[in-house]
């Protein structure tokens, strides 16, 4: 009996094994492909590893002129891999891999160890191919760090109740506030499922509940804001302005930029003076009309734009729910109210965040959406064992045809979703068309066996299962075979180029699996440009001066030299008056100003060209303008070896006279 045991362990072990690495190869194979990720915080990254400095106050460039507009725990992580491996792709990209391996493993224990190694299993299963989970990790934001934080939450919530200690909570109150300083507010988002199932399961009396969430509350506002307290106390003369905020203050940046701004479209959060907006629906292979990222309301999560990131097995885990809560019912009190506190959590879990960005009114990037897959995971996860249990023995008839309804409704909502590609649905069709017609044939089968013969029916059950799991593993597949915009990651068939109209032959996936391990290169033109400034840099503090941080952080990951962004992220940022920039200048600390030819036309007013968005009411107007009114355009021949500067793309203006001795162009 002990040996069976044993090999049944070695079994559940190998298995939880296999997808934990099936999940690490998705988000780190190809790592090369995605370059440095999202280059604003890999230059913050960059920056941060060259001093202590720099490193506690997340600073964006290599002199401490501005922050970036995150908490410091995702980078700081990022930045240890730095300096333990150096600056490559490789350092920047394999904590997100790792951050989505223990991720999908704690999921797997956690279901597992309430609901069985099935449910457990199924769960890890959705959450590694859930395809917004596997894009959000191969770039270097902060979300894959922060869905680890919050489920080593869920576990310590999980304990607690278990066990009624208040080490284990005051253990998820430290660990919150660690998501806190991960992404600010947006960590708080699970706290009515902690409280909720808190409440609800733990077997201590009312009064040393409440004792425990008040100690809770306090342990929690303590480490949330530790960091933010110590920038806003530092002097501001003696760290970099907090980017993104208004007043230069981080508590400003927590309930403005990063929220309350987020829930009001009248407060563009990125793409001021310069852009970094997603594709468009067109752009990414949907052949719908265009989708509009910034409209909420309840059916958001089954508009293809968003569903095609996340929502692939949302009718199974509505439905799985509703056949676990079943199932759980005619349970003996002591398991039923275990199973019910953990069902309760992850539908809160669930409900919570469906509810947040259905309604969210400035989703700018999807991968936002990452915070959902791990509850739909698990309720799809617990209500697919336990709806196959009612299926093969026990339930009513009603009960029995839960199962088929989950999986045919899935089915059926994914091949509404490959509509929108034809050649993709030519080819991934059959394989849903297969779990429809297996989860038809489910109860036939079940009628018709009896005895042992009923393990056919689950069998089948698991069939349908692979069956419907195959098109949304193949979009996350796609983040693999192309590259991920760090800026805005997502995962589909529009990363492939032309393939969203054709399905990859195999001779295209061979050639694009071929595992490039080496670090990209800067463009050309960053390149030439980038000597050049070095070059006639002199005793400048900075290289160069940008409105915004569109092409500070490609020379500062080229060059590891400062850049100053004068107006943070999105250009609007009040960081230098006119006077303090002047007198930069006339001190030597800044000789150029690198600018969008685009804000030059908008500052002049050329005819025939459109100005650039955010102009209007910037605070940087003023600055801008003078530069430009008192400074020279260096002729692009003279860095970039043609008159040419790439369709005007970008200007360069020399704020200050040549030092004697220096080359005249």
């Amino acid at each position: 009996m002990e040996r069976i045991c044993s090999n049944r362990q070695k079994w559940h072990t190998g298995v939880a094994t296999l997808i934990v690495l099936m999940a690490f190869f998705l988000s780190f194979y190809n790592f090369a492909y995605d370059g440095f990720g999202n280059p604003y915080y890999s230059a913050a990254v960059k920056s941060m590893a060259m001093s202590w400095h720099n490193f506690f106050y997340v600073s964006f460039d290599p002199a401490g002129f501005i922050s970036v507009d995150k908490p410091p725990v995702a980078l700081w992580i990022e930045t240890a891999f730095v300096k333990l491996f150096g600056f490559h792709s490789f350092s920047l990209m394999l904590p997100q891999a790792l951050a989505v391996s223990g991720s999908v493993s704690i999921l797997y224990h956690l279901v597992k160890k309430r609901f069985g190694f099935a449910a457990g299993c199924v769960a890890a299963l959705l959450l590694a191919v859930t395809p917004i989970f596997i894009a959000a990790a191969r770039s270097n934001n902060p979300d894959a760090v922060l869905v680890l934080v919050l489920l080593l939450a869920v576990w310590s919530t999980s304990t607690a109740i278990e066990t009624g200690y208040l080490r284990y909570v005051v253990l998820t109150a430290v660990l919150l506030g660690i998501g806190f300083n991960t992404k600010m507010l947006v960590a708080y988002l699970i706290l009515p499922a902690i409280v909720t199932s808190y409440l609800f399961g733990v077997r201590i009396h009312w009064k040393k509940k409440a004792l425990h969430l008040g100690i809770a509350v306090c342990v929690l506002l303590v480490v949330s804001f530790c960091w933010v307290a110590a920038v806003d106390l530092t002097p501001p003369a003696d760290r970099p302005y907090v980017g993104s905020s208004s007043n230069n203050t981080e508590m400003n940046l927590v309930f403005g930029y990063n929220g309350l701004n987020r829930l009001d479209t009248s407060k563009p959060i990125a793409g001021n003076l310069h852009t970094r907006s997603a594709p468009s629906s067109a752009a990414s292979g949907v052949q719908t009309k265009k989708a509009n990222r910034d409209t909420p309301g309840p059916l958001r999560m089954l508009e293809i734009y968003i569903a095609e990131q996340v929502s692939w097995f949302l009718p199974l885990a509505a439905i799985g729910a509703v056949g676990a809560y079943i199932c759980i019912r005619g349970m003996k009190k002591e398991q039923r109210r275990s199973q019910l506190s953990a069902l309760l959590f992850w539908g809160c879990w669930t409900a919570t965040m469906l509810l947040f960005f259905s309604f969210y009114r400035n989703l700018t990037h999807r991968y936002y959406l990452n915070l959902i897959a791990p509850g739909i995971a698990a309720l799809g996860g617990i209500g697919f064992a336990a709806m196959v249990k009612q299926l093969v023995h026990r339930g009513k008839r009603w009960q029995k045809m839960l199962l088929p309804a989950g999986l045919i409704l899935s089915a059926v909502f994914h091949l509404i979703m490959l509509w929108h590609y034809p050649a993709w649905f030519a080819a991934l069709w059959p394989l849903d068309a297969l779990c429809i017609g297996l989860a038809i044939v489910m109860p036939v089968i079940r009628m018709k066996v009896h005895g042992e013969r009923a393990s056919v029916t689950t069998r089948v059950a698991y069939a349908a299962l692979a069956c419907l799991l195959v098109t949304p593993a193949v979009w996350s597949f796609t983040t693999v075979m192309a590259r991920v915009n760090g800026s805005d990651a997502y995962a589909g068939p529009g990363l492939l180029g032309t393939c969203p109209v054709v399905f990859p032959s195999p001779a295209q996936l061979s050639s694009r699996l071929g595992g490039d391990v080496e670090d990209p290169s800067p463009s050309g033109e960053i390149q030439s440009l980038s000597k050049y400034l070095i070059l006639h840099r002199q005793n400048a503090t900075y290289l160069t001066a940008t409105p915004g941080t569109a092409f500070a952080d490609k020379i500062i990951l080229y060059t590891g030299q400062p850049v100053m962004a004068i107006g943070g992220y999105n250009g609007s940022n009040p960081v230098l008056s006119l006077d303090t920039f002047r007198r930069f200048v006339r001190q030597g600390k800044v000789r150029y100003l690198l600018i969008p030819a685009s804000s030059i036309s908008s500052l002049h007013g050329d005819v025939g060209i459109p100005p650039a968005n955010g102009w209007k009411n910037n605070p940087n107007l003023a600055l801008l303008d003078w530069a430009m009114q008192n400074g020279s355009i260096v002729n692009s021949s003279a860095y970039l070896g043609t008159s040419d500067t790439g369709a005007n793309d970008l200007v360069l203006v020399r704020l200050a006279p040549l030092q004697t001795g220096q080359l005249q162009y």
